[in-house]
């Protein structure tokens, strides 16, 4: 009955005020580190030995200041213990209400909280120790390598604390599959921490890139401007399929697609009509071209070579030197470069990935841009790999674009392949876990910082 029930509500929430008043004791430890910190910085810029009113020096002030490090550690994983005992003893006596859901909240909003506040400490910290390296570096007062040391004990204290927490809290999200914007926030903390290890625990968007007709083609050079993210590839042809029956994927367990630069569909004689395609061309030995006939036809693309008569009708070409490839492209005195883009998005957080390519016979890779490989082997039979760490800092939110250049020296036209993928932690997560802001970063003023070497160098100058 509902007394029943209301009893079991009133039962919950008395269990949830110790770890209430928990919390507020992580925080005036918090606090009282903070304060220390303070002190510290105060007696390290005072002769060395000095001490303050309750008669510490700036290495008991270290000592004190990792005591709190430590307390915060311990009151936290109790607080965390507290509200896990309430959701056991819930789970247990078959309670289920608003509370459960209340209480798994509680726990998680303290992790994100109290560990944010903790990655902010470590963040000063590690400002700080710049900060006395670069003073005892220009004064030579071991004052400031004692600092220098002792936040470096800070910042690590600290970061291996707050992780602690986080992997505990993930624990019992996993243990009770806990879903929630909280356990979200938790899961992408860690993730920034150590992707590789904490990746899995969340399910994953993946982008997948395979060579095929969306890739855009050109045999005109762009300088070094063609794979950059901005270029207008608008004029650009659509890449086509060709056949090809090697695969050199086969352990990848996929066979993408061989393609090359696409040729115009058809063109119109005086005479006669014929079709080519970018592997072959059939139609009469005279080659009639008007050039009202061929908008957008590139003449690179072919090595044509074209000498028109003005006087001539329909603009015949009466002549292909004997250096000028022939219809299907061929020619032993030239090499035919293709130049190929691919646009892709990113929507979330890049986690991990790989791409594989090869081709007929070398080519170059860019992701937005930047270089990547080159086929220093010439070898369409050997497939190239890229691992994640080998761009990973080059993918950008957004639009991405892959850039191939590919020489084909032997004119055999067997094409590119490509095949790549990257595993993406989705936005709404990443949007949802950083909501809500937290306090901004300590900085300290370079203007202040360089008064304070000047007043220590006056100093010791004078002693």
């Amino acid at each position: 009955n509902k007394y029943v029930e209301e009893s079991k509500r009133q039962i919950l929430l008395q269990m949830n005020i110790v770890p209430k008043e928990q919390e507020k004791i992580v925080h005036q430890a918090l606090g009282e580190y903070n304060r220390t910190i303070g002190e510290f910085n105060v007696l390290v810029e005072k002769e060395f030995g000095v001490v303050d009113a309750s008669g510490r020096d700036y290495y008991m002030q270290q000592n004190y200041a990792n005591q709190m490090i430590d307390l915060t550690n311990g009151l936290s994983t109790g607080v965390i213990d507290e509200y896990n005992n309430t959701l056991d003893f819930a789970s247990e006596n078959n309670i289920k209400n608003d509370l459960i859901k209340n209480t798994e909240d509680n726990m998680l909003r303290f992790v994100v909280e109290i560990t944010d506040t903790l990655y902010i400490f470590s963040d000063e910290a590690n400002v700080f120790k710049e900060q006395y390296r670069v003073k005892f570096d220009s004064t030579e007062n071991y004052n400031y390598d004692d600092a220098t040391s002792a936040f470096d004990e800070f910042y690590y204290s600290i970061t291996d604390k707050a992780r602690e927490i986080l992997e505990k809290s993930l624990e019992i999200k996993e243990e009770k599959d806990i879903k929630s914007l909280w356990a979200n926030k938790i899961l992408l903390r860690l993730i920034k921490i150590d992707p590789v290890s904490f990746a899995d625990n969340v399910e994953k968007d993946k982008i997948l890139l395979t060579s095929d007709e969306s890739w855009k083609a050109t045999t005109e050079y762009y300088e070094e401007v063609w794979p950059i993210i901005d270029f207008d590839d608008s004029m650009w042809r659509q890449a086509e399929i060709i056949q090809n029956s090697v695969n050199q994927f086969s352990g990848l367990d996929i066979q993408p697609s061989a393609i090359w630069i696409r040729m115009a569909a058809a063109v119109s004689t005086a005479d006669s009509s014929f079709e080519y395609d970018s592997l072959s061309m059939t139609g009469t030995d005279s080659l009639v071209l008007s050039g009202n006939d061929l908008p957008g036809l590139e003449s690179d693309s072919l090595g044509l070579t074209e000498e028109i008569s003005d006087s001539t009708e329909n603009n015949i070409i009466t002549d292909i030197s004997q250096d000028s490839p022939d219809i299907a492209g061929n020619n032993s005195n030239a090499d035919s470069v293709v130049f190929f883009r691919k646009n892709f998005e990113i929507n979330g957080t890049p986690l991990d990935g790989n791409f594989y390519v090869t081709a007929d016979n070398d080519f170059r890779i860019y992701l937005n841009g930047e270089y990547l490989l080159d086929d220093d082997a010439d070898d369409y039979g050997k497939l190239d790999t890229l691992d994640y760490y080998t761009f990973d800092i080059i993918l950008k939110q957004g639009k991405n674009v892959i850039g191939i250049d590919v020489e084909d020296k032997d004119h055999s036209r067997q094409g590119l392949k490509f095949y790549g993928y990257i595993e993406v932690l989705p936005a709404d997560i990443t949007a949802a876990a950083e909501e809500k802001a937290k306090v901004k970063k300590i900085e300290i003023d370079p203007i202040v910082l360089k008064k304070v070497n000047i007043l220590n160098k006056n100093r010791i100058s004078k002693e």
